[in-house]
């Protein structure tokens, strides 16, 4: 395309969108014959859009961007709250500090992207591919993550409470300091998961859980009350037992790390 060419067309396309006397991003994007699930991170888009005056970190909210293949996409404090990010591509993303809460993620590829800081607070990803994904620090609180993939995230100090985990795979994840409070673990996969200082607090776990017996005991001793329980020499090394019931139980030659 010539400068001529490139100049005429961003003149027709201004136009377009004074006319059209909107400022929903979705809707001047079709005006101006613009596919937002594939040419959102083209560098002729986004130049077009800055032209144009349309901020894409802001105005995608309820967007549907279903099956839009945004892999390695910088979107960093991006608002998409309630879009639809359904079967979306999202590989490598980097969707740090983004607002994500109540979007739909189902069956999303997620693999490895960013999510640090990000809001995903009652968000759907069911079955969604989070593993290797870094998501320290994320706002997961009533999110669905049934059959979800967290296999090797990054989840430290991330807030899952009353987030719906059951047979979700957590294996090798980095759960150190996350809160878990409330949320639903049944049948979900934890071999080898990073639970120091996790908070277990009201969390569901039942017989197909698999989690190491360390954290299972740590679990009961934060649930269930019971007197006089022996722990001898078992380890609770950087387990978090604020507000468990521990009258009267024996610790002796126990590994004790105990945040109370």
């Amino acid at each position: 395309m010539s400068d001529a060419d490139f100049i005429r067309e961003v003149e027709e396309l201004y136009q377009r969108i004074v006319e059209a006397d909107t400022n929903d991003f979705v809707k001047l994007a079709k005006i101006a014959d613009l596919d937002i699930k594939t040419d959102l991170t083209d560098n002729y888009f986004v130049e077009l859009a800055k032209i144009a005056g349309l901020d894409i970190k802001t105005d995608l909210v309820g967007a549907d961007l279903s099956g839009a293949n945004l892999s390695g996409a910088d979107l960093t404090g991006t608002d998409l709250r309630g879009a639809n990010l359904r079967e979306a591509k999202l590989t490598k993303a980097n969707l740090r500090g983004t607002n994500l809460s109540e979007t739909k993620l189902t069956k999303a590829n997620l693999w490895k992207a960013n999510l640090s800081g990000a809001n995903l607070s009652e968000a759907n990803l069911w079955e969604a591919d989070l593993s290797g994904a870094k998501l320290s620090g994320a706002k997961l609180r009533r999110a669905n993550l049934i059959e979800a993939d967290l296999s090797k995230a990054d989840l430290s100090g991330a807030n899952l409470i009353e987030a719906d985990l059951s047979k979700a795979d957590l294996s090798k994840a980095n759960l150190i300091e996350a809160n878990l409070s409330g949320a639903e673990l049944r049948s979900a996969n934890l071999m080898e998961a990073n639970l120091s200082w996790a908070d277990l607090k009201n969390t569901q776990i039942d017989e197909k859980t698999v989690i190491a017996d360390k954290w299972r005991l740590v679990w009961e001793i934060v649930n269930i009350n019971q007197t006089n329980r022996k722990l001898t020499s078992v380890d609770l090394s950087y387990a978090y037992l604020r507000n468990s019931y521990l009258v009267e139980a024996n610790l002796i030659g126990g590994r004790c790390i105990i945040e109370l």
